[in-house]
């Protein structure tokens, strides 16, 4: 995978990515963690919107349609150091992780720049906030479809994502004859 780490794009590995990395995710590949989307093809289509396919988590190969974080102003040609400048200026709270699938509720606050407007403090401390929902959420292990390419925070990773948390020891499945062999075993 493809994170911003000191200004540079860098392969990384998926135990690798920590809350708040930046990610570049390609065309059919597999989300490595629960992320949000800051940038996304400027196509007229699909500006705002993403696709995404969830067979690994559902069953269902329909694409899902998710939203790209309102009022992110970057695009896939910006710069690294335009990526950190903007995702150094948001904060994003998110709910503590649950195994719940279809909940997600957090916020994202932008605080404008103090190299923007240095002289009133009110740019400062006067955040630009705006809800995230399900339809921001890219869960990890789908799969980025009918999109090149985005560009993503980390905010759930490893065993906390949606994903990690549903992971469950598969029941022992038993046929009715090998039920029945070891009732019997147990009288012999």
């Amino acid at each position: 995978f493809t994170s911003l780490r000191d200004g540079v794009w860098t392969q990384v590995r998926s135990q690798d990515i920590r809350v708040g990395d930046v990610l570049r995710i390609d065309r059919d590949e597999e989300l490595p963690c629960d992320c949000i989307c800051v940038a996304s093809p400027a196509d007229a289509r699909s500006q705002n919107t993403v696709y995404i396919r969830t067979d690994n988590l559902d069953g269902e190969i329909d694409l899902k349609s998710r939203d790209r974080v309102p009022g992110a102003p970057l695009t896939l040609t910006s710069s690294p150091e335009q990526v950190q400048r903007y995702v150094g200026s948001i904060a994003v709270t998110c709910p503590p992780p649950r195994e719940t699938m279809h909940v997600f509720d957090a916020k994202r606050e932008v605080r404008a720049s103090s190299s923007l407007s240095s002289s009133s403090s009110a740019a400062t401390t006067d955040p630009e906030c705006c809800g995230l929902t399900i339809d921001h959420l890219l869960l990890q292990s789908s799969c980025l479809k009918n999109t090149s390419q985005i560009i993503a925070v980390a905010v759930y990773t490893g065993n906390e994502t949606k994903c990690g948390m549903n992971k469950k020891p598969a029941p022992v499945k038993w046929a009715q004859i090998d039920r029945k062999v070891s009732k019997y075993a147990m009288i012999i």
